[in-house]
């Protein structure tokens, strides 16, 4: 006598559980994710695979699993059903009103940006008393995926996104300057990279953590300088610099920020270098959500207004 197969109506929820392994290529993980023990996400691949008459899934890995050719055909499928589903549940018949709306936005922001960032924004919600955001740094967390499951509404960042369902959009550029104490006695009114290179520095960030990415700044200043402070936050940078002889390389919106409440000099740097692009990056399913575009419309009025 053959088995009844489960009724497909009463088993959506399994490709629930597929997709988190897919993304997590674990079964512990993907059951912490979705709140399920192991066994259970076990479990429901099993009846999955019954479900849709499917081998094998995935493959037992030194760190997790991978997936079987099957799965990853079953994916293409079932990864925009889910996210259309969430895009639609995502989507009101209402208006969206900022002055009557108490919605959460959760924004994900590189530190540095959220310094000149956060002022700008409080001060344009005065007429929204009710929404609340919601601001962290998530770059140790999988941010694409924290925007795809609306963990994370929007992130900012300095490159963007090229994965599929995901949108970038440029807010503004930021050219790369150095700070250092007012009437600094090592620094002529036209310093050269030499002139910087014999500075201490003080960095933002730990080794393989930088406020300003890899590769924008000459080697002059960021190899050669030396470093004699890593501090944690950049605004630490200020504190430090006009107390000593040091310097820090900053972005120019950053850097004007601070003068106004810190004794320091911005030096433009002595050749040209790449400004420093901030994006902003979405998923697709957030596209015709009436409150994430007003967010977006807001912060790309505060990119042009910087």
């Amino acid at each position: 006598m053959l088995k009844k197969r489960p009724d497909a109506r009463q088993d959506l929820n399994l490709f629930v559980v597929f997709d988190a392994v897919m993304e997590e290529q674990s079964l512990s993980k993907a059951g912490e994710r979705l709140g399920i023990t192991q066994p259970a996400v076990s479990h429901a691949l099993r009846r999955l695979r019954e479900m849709t008459g499917c081998g094998a899934l995935f493959e037992r890995t030194g760190n997790g699993v991978r997936p079987t050719a099957q799965a990853l055909a079953l994916s293409e499928s079932v990864r925009p059903a889910l996210d259309a589903l969430r895009a639609t549940l995502r989507q009101t018949s209402e208006p969206f009103d900022p002055e009557t709306s108490r919605q959460v936005f959760m924004i994900d922001v590189p530190f540095g940006i959220d310094a000149i960032l956060v002022p700008e924004l409080s001060a344009r919600l005065g007429a929204a008393p009710n929404i609340e955001f919601r601001i962290g740094n998530g770059r140790a967390r999988d941010r694409l995926r924290d925007l795809r499951h609306g963990e994370t509404w929007l992130a900012l960042d300095h490159e963007p996104v090229e994965a599929p369902d995901y949108h970038s959009q440029l807010l503004f550029k930021d050219p790369i300057v150095v700070i250092s104490r007012s009437n600094h006695p090592r620094i002529p009114e036209y310093p050269s990279f030499h002139d910087f290179e014999q500075l201490d520095r003080v960095e933002v960030g730990w080794p393989g953590e930088h406020m300003i990415p890899p590769g924008v700044l000459r080697s002059d200043i960021s190899d050669r300088s030396p470093i004699v402070f890593s501090v944690p936050t950049v605004a630490t940078l200020p504190l430090v610099v006009e107390k000593q002889d040091y310097i820090a390389t900053l972005t120019e919106r950053l850097a004007r920020y601070f003068a106004r409440s810190f004794t320091i000099d911005i030096h433009p740097l002595p050749a040209p270098a790449p400004s420093l692009p901030v994006y902003m990056v979405w998923h697709r399913s957030f596209d015709d959500h009436p409150g994430h575009s007003w967010m977006r419309s807001v912060l790309r009025d505060i990119g042009a207004t910087l």
